[in-house]
């Protein structure tokens, strides 16, 4: 990558950084600050899956930091986008549809004895973002992975846009006290950072 690229980079993040310190760190979080929490939290020696491929960036962010990543995206024009994007990145593995469809596929391709990171950031968000029944399809991917917890060795899972999950259940959203509940029920414990509610469980070492 070239030096005056890799310098306006650095300076986007900076500046981004700065405004959002000046706002009093509030929500949404710019990415600059979100992957360093992520890098910071994440096993390193793990396999990634992520929910939301959407424009590719932070999958491939993910294939740079970890050594494989399973990506899933509902939105056929956004998969096939990604599928161009990626055609030569061998640590990416592209998934198209939605995460009651295909995450029981994704996981069942992960090695007994892995450790895993999960990137939920599945849902609608308005433009192109895929529009399902609900909003997040935040449940049934905790109850995919609940169903494989055994076969894994350790476990982060990192839900993404935390200011959506509010103190009652809207459109697909289960209420906070839900995910902490489901943190606690699961051997997990939990943590929220820059708007990522943080879920990490140690079994079977």
């Amino acid at each position: 990558m070239r030096i005056s690229v890799l310098k306006r980079k650095f300076t986007h993040g900076l500046v981004a950084t700065v405004l959002w310190s000046i706002r009093g760190s509030a929500v949404p979080t710019p990415n600059f600050i979100k992957r360093k929490t992520i890098r910071d939290k994440f096993y390193s020696d793990a396999v990634c899956v992520e929910t939301g491929t959407y424009l590719g960036e932070t999958t491939k962010w993910l294939s740079r930091n970890f050594s494989l990543v399973f990506s899933l995206e509902p939105q056929e024009r956004l998969f096939n986008f990604n599928v161009r994007k990626f055609r030569r990145n061998t640590k990416v593995r592209l998934f198209g549809g939605t995460s009651e469809e295909k995450l029981g596929e994704v996981l069942s391709q992960i090695k007994n004895g892995a450790n895993v990171n999960f990137w939920l950031d599945g849902h609608f968000s308005g433009g192109m973002t895929y529009e399902g029944v609900t909003n997040s399809p935040i449940v049934q991917e905790l109850l995919f992975i609940k169903s494989e917890l055994n076969r894994f060795r350790s476990v982060v899972i990192a839900i993404d846009d935390f200011r959506d999950f509010q103190m009652q259940i809207v459109d697909g959203y289960p209420d906070r006290s839900w995910l902490v509940n489901w943190a606690l029920e699961n051997q997990f414990s939990w943590d929220v950072r820059n708007d990522i509610f943080f879920m990490e469980r140690l079994q079977n070492q």
